[in-house]
């Protein structure tokens, strides 16, 4: 069930699952200060990251573990140094007696999984289940990482979130009187038309960044002829339809995070398996080795 509203929010990074909204007005409820005046005499606007929404509710994602045991495998192994790294300075020996802990660990968790998803705050009792199944149980490093690893993924997920998305949002009504009064200041503020065209709205970039061509002709003896080829600081931005579910966003962290996992030039293959879909070549570790190999 989908409660539809009469805002729309201009993304910087978008699905293309959209309505169209073809040719429309859309309007910008503001406030009249220095700001805002500001602003509007120079073409900008201010775009909010999640971090600065005014519901800690909005956006807030559902963190669940979704895939096979290789992924858990990666996944267990990957998490674990990282956040050994953020909290502790460890000699070279520490680096190497703890990456094999880790990979033993790692391989145990990948075992012990299931195929059904799994709530990210339940990863730590998997990860428990591993270690005492080990006789690693008690260890004070291990019991620092479990009891700071879900606000270590966290931490890691909403400042990568950050830095990817903000938004901006409109409304497709210059007359709707709740608007009126929370985001232009209780009727005393403004509204700025716009005016869109399939579902995009164009802006001015603060670097060159698109090529464009300016022209192409076919040549009379067969190929083409491209003049006026370059960057740009035009860009678009794909206006999305604002709705409230009644069940929050899911994010597989196995997804996100999968071009941070490990993989080493002594393993038999360079892929990523499908499930992870990652779409980065993954980075190497500053510290922990990679795995190497499989028990």
């Amino acid at each position: 069930m989908e409660e539809q509203t009469d805002n729309i929010d201009a993304a910087q990074n978008n699905s293309s699952n959209n309505e169209s909204l073809l040719s429309q007005l859309v309007y910008r409820y503001q406030h009249i200060n220095e700001l805002t005046l500001g602003n509007l005499k120079r073409g900008e606007y201010l775009f909010s990251t999640p971090f600065e929404l005014n519901d800690g509710n909005e956006g807030y994602p559902k963190l669940v573990l979704h895939g096979d045991k290789e992924a858990y495998l990666r996944f267990s192994y990957w998490v674990l140094c990282g956040c050994a790294d953020s909290l502790y300075r460890l000699s070279a020996q520490e680096v190497s007696e703890s990456s094999e802990k880790f990979n033993r660990i790692s391989y145990k968790v990948s075992q012990l999984s299931s195929k059904r998803p799994l709530l990210v705050e339940h990863f730590k009792e998997l990860l428990k289940s591993a270690i005492d199944d080990l006789g690693f149980n008690g260890e004070p490093m291990l019991c620092a990482l479990i009891a700071k690893l879900e606000k270590y993924l966290l931490d890691l997920l909403l400042t990568d979130i950050n830095k990817r998305y903000s938004t901006l949002s409109f409304s497709k009504s210059a007359t709707n009187p709740t608007m009126w009064g929370h985001y232009a200041d209780a009727d005393k503020g403004m509204v700025i038309v716009h005016e869109t065209e399939n579902n995009k709205v164009e802006v001015e970039l603060p670097v060159p960044t698109f090529l464009r061509m300016s022209s192409v002709n076919e040549k009379i003896d067969g190929g083409y002829e491209i003049k006026g080829l370059g960057t740009s600081n035009k860009g678009e931005l794909s206006l999305e339809q604002v709705s409230y579910r009644k069940n929050r966003p899911q994010i597989n962290l196995f997804h996100w995070f999968s071009n941070k996992f490990f993989f080493s030039e002594s393993e038999y293959h360079y892929n990523y398996p499908e499930s992870f879909r990652a779409s980065q070549q993954p980075k190497d570790h500053e510290k922990f080795s990679a795995i190497l190999n499989r028990p």
